[in-house]
């Protein structure tokens, strides 16, 4: 029997919608994690690390705009890269109440190291996909995404 609470036939449902999305999510950030392990690096430091890399260093408050880290979050994810020696924090010449976060020699090392062969291995999964699928998905994702706002 139809549910009249559902509109739509259920295997078109919000909920094998949103279960796909969280099992999508959970094994690209497994995978990705995996891969980033032998490098000393967190899906959070590794968002970090691709934000900065190749600037001359960001504000906090452009950093915590930019990456997919809370901000909540993102000061510990900073701390402990300083302590890694990943990053540095120096004030900004022109306002001396910011600061700017920026690599370390070794950090943007380090980016240069993993980022190319991070993004390849995420085009992987999505080259799995046709490039009007590739289109469409990004689309519908945004729709998706804006009604959840």
């Amino acid at each position: 029997m139809k549910d009249p609470r559902y509109p739509v036939a259920q295997e078109i449902s919000m909920l094998p919608v949103i279960w796909k999305l969280g099992v999508c999510n959970q094994r690209v950030e497994r995978q990705m994690a995996r891969f980033l392990e032998p490098h000393g690096l967190t899906l959070s430091q590794f968002d970090v690390l691709a934000t900065l890399g190749d600037t001359a260093g960001l504000p906090f408050k452009v950093l915590s705009q930019r990456a997919f880290v809370s901000g909540g979050t993102l000061t510990p994810v900073l701390n402990r890269m300083e302590a890694k020696g990943l990053l540095r924090r120096c004030k900004d010449e022109r306002d001396h109440r910011q600061v700017i976060l920026e690599l370390t020699p070794e950090g943007q090392a380090l980016y240069e190291e993993t980022f190319l062969p991070y993004v390849d291995r995420a085009q992987g999964y999505v080259d799995t996909l046709t490039s009007e699928e590739q289109r469409q998905l990004v689309y519908l994702l945004g729709k998706l995404s804006k009604a959840i706002e």
